[in-house]
Formats: structure tokens, sequence, C-alpha cells
């Protein structure tokens, strides 16, 4: 569920997790450092937004391609996975979304997203020179 969920991510830079908040994909463009004399790459990472909003309708037609059932099946499946992903963040676990980030419950009872670190291997620094 975590990949085909990510895929969904990265396609329409938007999930809503109900209980949880909405996931959102930004993307910090590109620096001139001149110091250096490069461009950096730009940076993409994601943040979690308090806004508990009700899944759209395309995230049930999109799981329900990717694990060739009807959108009601998906409708169920992403359903138990919410319900599986809060109580783990009421048990106190953490839990990690390869790609994405990491969520815990902090002691206020807010959930607290960190965010995955790191550049995109395939961007690179470009020299700026004439």
């Amino acid at each position: 569920m975590h990949e085909c969920l990510y895929r969904f991510l990265i396609k329409y830079k938007i999930l809503d997790l109900p209980g949880i908040g909405t996931i959102a994909l930004h993307l910090q463009s590109s620096r001139s450092e001149f110091t250096d004399r490069l461009f950096s790459p730009p940076e993409y990472f994601f943040t979690l937004e308090k806004e508990d909003e009700i899944p759209r309708g395309k995230l049930f037609s999109w799981l329900a391609s990717h694990f060739g059932i009807t959108d009601s099946e998906a409708v169920i499946r992403f359903n138990e996975f919410i319900f599986d992903l809060t109580r783990k963040l009421k048990e106190g676990k953490e839990i990690h979304w390869q790609k994405v980030g990491s969520f815990q419950k902090e002691l206020t009872g807010e959930i607290k997203f960190t965010s995955v670190e790191g550049e995109l291997r395939w961007l690179e620094n470009v020299p700026g020179q004439k």
C-alpha cells in the first residue's frame, strides 16, 4: 500500500490521510551559488498539513487499478490502512514511510511528521561559468 500511495503522491502532489492530515509534495527551486559558480538542483520535500479532508475520488480509482480490484474494495483497503496507521500512532510507535518520511504522535496528541532528507540522485549541480 505504501508504494502505491507514494506513486499517487508523486503524480498528484497531494494525499489526504483522514485522521492524520494531508501530505503535500513541494518543490524548492534551484539556486545559484555565485561563490562556487554553481547552480544547485531543485529540492523536493513533503509536509504534513493538519487539514483533515475526505480522500479525493481519484485515489480510490488509482488504488483499484493498481491492485486490480473494484472501487468499493479499494475504499475498504484504504480505510483498513488508515485504521492500522492511526492505531500504531496511538500506541506510540513511530511509522517510517520509505521515500516520504516518518510519523510519530507527540505527548500533546499532535502528529509530528519528519520529511525524508536528501537530494534526488539524478540531479546534480551545474557549473555556472561563461
